[in-house]
């Protein structure tokens, strides 16, 4: 979905192309936010699609050239409702079929909203936050924030993916309000 109001042009940067433009249906509560990714443009990046996608809230993917494969970076929004309730509306577990169809090469990117979470000891009192927890550690990912990222001090905001193909990630500071 693309809002007609907001032109493509307006959004665009120097040096970099829009591969995936997501703008959200219903921003009502959260819902949805909308999504942007930008790939610098010698980069050859192109947008990686799932059906799984298609479910979910708030995902992208873009594929991007990696030594004789590919990359696939994917985006998600999960919205800060409790796992697997009536508002989560099914979410969680699109969510975690998401997650255990992806192959090969893969980064996963965002905020899953899902506070509960001790990265360090991999627990959640939370029986939704560990099946999502299980979802990934049956890929054996590793999850790369080890800092706050919300103002609560919790861990909302994370970057998964294979030890070795994520040399570290970096607390840059917050980018405003809602964020």
């Amino acid at each position: 979905f693309v809002r007609p109001d907001i032109s493509s042009a307006l959004l665009s940067l120097t040096g970099y192309d829009m591969v995936v433009r997501k703008d959200g249906k219903d921003t009502q509560g959260g819902l949805c936010r909308g999504l942007l990714v930008y790939c610098k443009t010698d980069l050859r990046a192109s947008e990686f699609q799932s059906k799984e996608f298609e479910v979910f809230t708030e995902c992208a993917g873009v594929i991007l050239p990696w030594g004789r494969g590919e990359l696939k970076c994917v985006l998600v929004y999960r919205p800060p409702r409790e796992p697997f309730s009536m508002a989560d509306m099914n979410n969680t577990a699109s969510l975690c079929a998401m997650l255990e169809n992806l192959s090969g090469e893969v980064v996963v990117v965002g905020d899953f909203n899902l506070p509960g979470i001790d990265w360090e000891g991999l627990y959640s009192e939370s029986a939704g936050e560990r099946v999502v927890l299980e979802a990934i550690q049956a890929k054996f990912w590793s999850q790369f924030v080890d800092f706050a990222t919300h103002e609560d001090g919790n861990i909302l905001d994370i970057v998964l993916g294979r030890q070795g193909l994520i040399s570290g990630v970096s607390d840059e500071g917050r980018l405003g309000s809602g964020d």
